[in-house]
């Protein structure tokens, strides 16, 4: 596994704005923040988290929260309006959610995602669950495996949705070109559900990954996803659906992520922060060098085997 040393400077250089724009999809804020949302078999709340310093979504276990914003906000410029068909065409492209499911000692912990995608060859289900073990194909829909989200953990889960799109559902058998399957594709909805208490901060959308040069610890994410320096975060970078962290998972016996609190010159160092996201050291990890977990954390270093 590469390894790799990430800072909270390297990782946000406070441009003026976004290298790639982003568009807001969801966001608890406004006076009617739950108005842009469809809820089935349980109840959301918005409240606002110290931790984060932010307005967070608390929804209950096992809610069903669809997002079907048919207008977006843009981050950093103007705004613009969706076509009325699902999100807007321009913010559809890489879908960004960003979670936080709380642990729990009564329950099994589950999270699934969802998206409809549909184009000249009809409706696709693709379901993300951390209890798949392995990616299915079938007529209805596709199941795909996401172990590697962790609970009690800020993950940033980004979804490439043109890639994704093109990997799973491109070929029709000569029925309809790759380039119409391509170009008819739409994102209807994406719809969240845990067994856990879960937190939801953003759901963003961006045109494009932002530039990496070979380096994603490297990319500017945007700012709107920029938490607090003590607050731990992992990207979980997403595009074929076949990445070996999302049938890996994490070890239980894996050495834990040391993430050093956030220390005033000439004090003493407080105790350090032990993190559940943590690397495998195995040979069998090394697929874990495609993408693996982006610690935000001033002084936050990935240790990882020789």
């Amino acid at each position: 596994m590469e390894a790799f040393t990430t800072t909270h400077a390297s990782l946000f250089r406070n441009p003026a704005e976004d290298a790639v724009p982003s568009y807001v999809l969801y966001s608890p804020q406004g006076s009617k923040p739950l108005a842009g949302l469809q809820v089935e078999g349980g109840s959301i709340s918005r409240y606002y988290d110290k931790e984060t310093r932010s307005q967070l979504i608390r929804a209950s276990p096992s809610a069903h929260i669809s997002f079907l914003r048919t207008t977006s906000s843009r981050v950093g410029g103007s705004s613009i309006s969706g076509n009325g068909g699902g999100l807007s065409a321009a913010s559809q492209r890489v879908v960004i959610l960003q979670i936080c499911c709380e642990e729990s000692a009564r329950t099994v912990f589950s999270l699934t995602v969802e998206l409809t995608l549909q184009d000249k060859l009809g409706r696709h289900r693709l379901v993300f669950s951390n209890t798949f073990q392995k990616l299915q194909r079938c007529a209805q829909h596709v199941k795909v495996p996401l172990r590697c989200v962790a609970p009690g953990v800020w993950s940033n889960i980004v979804l490439d949705v043109p890639q994704i799109h093109a990997a799973l559902f491109a070929s029709s058998g000569g029925r309809v070109s790759t380039a119409e399957t391509m170009k008819s594709r739409k994102l209807l909805s994406v719809t969240l559900s845990c067994s856990n208490i879960c937190r939801i901060r953003r759901v963003l959308g961006m045109p494009q990954l932002p530039p990496s040069h070979g380096d994603m610890a490297a990319a500017e994410w945007p700012l709107s996803l920029r938490l607090p320096p003590e607050v731990p975060a992992c990207f979980w970078i997403i595009r074929t659906c076949e990445e070996a962290f999302l049938q890996q998972g994490i070890p239980s016996d894996a050495p834990h992520h040391r993430v050093e609190s956030v220390t005033p010159a000439g004090s003493a160092p407080g105790p350090a922060r032990r993190h559940a996201c943590a690397p495998q050291t195995s040979a069998a990890s090394r697929p874990w060098r495609a993408i693996s977990c982006l610690f935000r954390s001033v002084g936050c270093r990935r240790r990882c085997a020789a």
